[in-house]
């Protein structure tokens, strides 16, 4: 099936919508959610009825309850959530959010029959949720703690207001896949949202039936997508993505902490970073994660190409890199605490969110801050994270990490190397962002970061890179900068054989580096094992990825310092 038949499809299912409940079903409605959801299962719907009420000792209950319409897959590579919240000021279930989703579970279950594929196409799960809540639960995620796990990252919000009118919110590749249906559906209003690259689709009172059918094609392609289908999509992504992504960091330079190489570089990880979601949909086999990788190093290129500035490349603007540290004594109590130390999100079942300044925003941005707080980064790392991805200044982002585990919401874990990351700090060629994802795909930029105590040199001639690389030799007093990585454990294998560690080339060194004010320890580097005495010229290839990646991360004086290395060996940087 073509992609733009999943949204055909969806048209002619919901062809003459109608939001309002069937009369068998309203006067069920009426009377609660459980006995709608009995007449649902009278009819043959997948629906059940779910209620959580938590809350503990001096505390006010939380009262959750919704009806959950599962279309479910044993051993599905992922879900498919698309949620509706009742509006909390409504005495009983609203007959006009409850017909639009009850509509949308209605036609997807004769769209989808005895859920058997078209064309042997893979099948996936998708889940409709209403849902209603009480007391202090009112505008938080509408699901348990013990739900959000990996099972629930594609998701689709949906809100139905009184006038009519309906906006949907998604983030990651569910996003995506909204901005591409929403883009060929008249009446979608397309806009960007929080966190970076999730996407609103607002539509205007009495387009219920246009939400409907976008909201059907998405969950079609969720269920039956194979690989032309996410290869359709993604090449468009590939001519749509480029121009977007260069218009919003545009529009976020001026008010950003960061210089605009650095608020490019980090924006543009983070919008490659939700492409890998989509491996699954690539055929779920050994390869998907590599095919998503190359599409992940094709959309780079992509935003590389069309950069607004001479050559493709950004220009160095002139102005010295943001600073962006932790303050040392503060805010409040925050100067008590390690700031880099990693540390867990622990609310427990009672406690659904741990940012209780910024509930109000989408169930995405709710979602991605859940993901943060998983134990795997540093207060100093989720506060770039928030200003990176969300837009809030640095100083806004350090005071909300900071509130948030003075409040007990973020509890702080020392737990050493223990973790499913590692940090890996790179001063040689994979400070080129475009090198590094050649060997390790997906990781996480933290920025620039600086070695104590060594100096860079180049002790090793090699046959690979046609010239001498790059190492870092004891000098008191002076200091080595490079790019400090979040990547995974199950990554070090491949770059141990990018640096020759099996070969004796180099070796793997933990060090302590110094990042964003705070001291990160223990951070994994690599260090050539036999160095020969004096500077081996490196090959101009090999100069143009350290170049690459230096010019706009680092401090302007250090990239002096390092051209002025490169002249001094004779080479001139070729970049890539």
């Amino acid at each position: 099936m073509r992609v733009l038949d999943y949204l055909a499809r969806a048209g002619r299912a919901v062809a003459g919508w109608n939001d309002a409940l069937p009369p068998e079903f309203s006067a069920a409605a009426e009377e609660s959610l459980e006995a709608l959801g009995q007449r649902c299962r009278a009819e043959g719907l997948p629906v059940r009825r779910v209620m959580w009420s938590s809350g503990g000792r001096g505390r006010r209950p939380w009262e959750r309850e919704w009806l959950d319409a599962r279309f479910l897959v044993p051993a599905s590579c992922g879900d498919l959530v698309i949620s509706s919240v009742l509006p909390e000021d409504a005495g009983g279930p609203p007959a006009r959010v409850l017909g639009w989703w009850l509509g949308l579970v209605w036609r997807f279950h004769h769209l989808t029959g005895d859920g058997a594929p078209p064309g042997g196409a893979p099948v996936r799960t998708v889940r409709f949720v209403v849902a209603r809540e009480a007391g202090r639960a009112r505008g938080r995620p509408v699901f348990p703690a013990a739900w959000q796990g990996p099972g629930l990252r594609h998701e689709v919000e949906a809100r139905t207001f009184g006038d009519g009118s309906v906006l949907l919110c998604a983030g990651g590749f569910a996003g995506a896949l909204l901005r591409y249906f929403g883009a060929r559906t008249p009446g979608a209003l397309l806009s960007d949202a929080r966190p970076l690259g999730a996407v609103k689709a607002r539509f205007a009172p009495g387009s219920g039936e246009a939400a409907a059918r976008v909201v059907l094609a998405l969950a079609l392609w969720w269920r039956y997508s194979g690989y032309r289908d996410a290869s359709s999509v993604l090449s468009w992504l590939l001519q749509a993505l480029p121009q977007g992504f260069w218009r919003g960091v545009a529009a976020r330079s001026p008010s950003s902490s960061l210089t605009f190489e650095a608020l490019w570089s980090h924006s543009l990880e983070a919008c490659l970073g939700a492409l890998h979601a989509l491996a699954p949909a690539l055929g779920g086999s050994a390869d998907a994660e590599e095919e998503a990788a190359g599409w992940c190093r094709e959309m780079e290129a992509a935003v590389r190409g069309l950069a607004p500035l001479a050559g493709g490349k950004p220009a160095r603007t002139g102005a010295p890199l943001a600073s962006l540290r932790w303050p040392a004594g503060g805010p409040g109590f925050a100067g008590k605490l390690d700031a880099g130390r990693p540390y867990l999100s622990a609310p427990g079942f009672a406690e659904p969110g741990a940012w209780s300044a910024f509930f109000d925003w989408s169930r995405c941005a709710a979602a991605r801050l859940r993901e943060l707080a998983d134990g795997e980064r540093s207060l100093a790392e989720i506060a770039l994270r928030l200003t990176v991805e969300f837009g809030i200044g640095w100083d806004e982002a350090v005071g909300a990490v900071s509130g948030a585990v003075k409040e007990g919401r973020l509890v702080p874990l020392d737990r050493a190397l223990t973790g499913r990351t590692l940090l890996y700090f790179s001063y040689g060629s994979c400070m080129s962002r475009q090198s590094f994802r050649e060997s390790v795909p997906r990781f996480e930029l933290v920025g620039e970061a600086a070695l104590k105590g060594f100096r860079l040199a180049f002790t090793h001639r090699s046959a690979v890179r046609a010239g001498g690389v790059a190492d870092v030799v004891p000098e008191e007093g002076s200091e080595v900068r490079g790019i400090l990585y979040r990547i995974a454990w199950s990554d070090l294998a491949e770059l141990d054989e990018r640096e020759g560690v099996h070969a004796g080339r180099y070796q793997r060194e933990w060090v302590e580096v110094e990042a964003l004010g705070v001291r990160f320890s223990p951070v994994l580097t690599y260090t050539v094992v036999h160095k020969r005495p004096g500077d081996i010229p490196p090959s101009p290839e090999y100069a143009g990825l350290l170049a690459d990646g230096a010019r706009g991360m680092l401090d302007p004086r250090y990239v002096e310092e390092l051209e002025a290395l490169f002249r001094r060996l004779g080479v001139e940087p070729e970049l890539p």
